[in-house]
């Protein structure tokens, strides 16, 4: 295949993709946006950021959003994946872009997170990165699903424990480093 007809072929799946996301724009309009759970949603997204500002330790708000960035942004990839690759989708959509769930990406999971880095920082990572990712995968998917905000195609709730153990320890291991300078002028 040549330069050309692979640029065509993009083109034309590009062009597919274009007209799925008007087809999802439309139905959010008109069955999600206003409706319950896009309500429910609403409050998933702001709830935990109102709940974090008074409960953070304010002397170390930099470093624990530090931390909450990477969560967010490693979640927002691996749902876009996620979704990508077939394996779930979601109800209740916010707005109808990528990535999909913000509640979950950008709101419950940096801000769980945050929060268990602050409480009991001495206690041993890896018993609480395991119960981050047991809690995640057998109380907060389930919760989801049984609101009709999450539906797993070929996922099971398993697969996510060692990924939501690994994003805590990671997020652990970014929230201990002592790397950060003043700026020189």
């Amino acid at each position: 295949m040549d330069r050309q007809q692979l640029n065509e072929q993009l083109a034309d799946l590009f062009q597919q993709l274009f007209a799925v996301h008007l087809s999802l724009v439309k139905l959010w309009r008109s069955e999600i946006f206003l409706h319950w759970d896009w309500w429910l949603t609403l409050a998933l997204t702001v709830l935990p950021w109102l709940l974090w500002i008074p409960l953070r330790q304010k002397d170390s708000t930099s470093r624990l959003l530090h931390a909450g960035f990477f969560v967010l942004i490693i979640t927002s990839w691996l749902d876009f994946m996620g979704l990508m690759f077939g394996a779930w989708y979601y109800g209740g959509l916010l707005i109808p872009t990528m990535p999909t769930y913000i509640p979950y990406d950008f709101c419950l999971f940096p801000v769980i997170v945050m929060l268990l880095l602050q409480y009991k920082p001495q206690a041993p990572v890896w018993i609480k990165a395991a119960a981050f990712g047991l809690f995640c995968s057998y109380i907060g998917e389930p919760l989801l699903h049984v609101l009709g905000l999450y539906f797993m195609t070929w996922w099971r709730y398993s697969y996510s424990i060692p990924i939501y153990t690994l994003i805590y320890a990671a997020a652990h291991w970014i929230s201990r480093r002592r790397s950060f300078q003043p700026l020189q002028s």
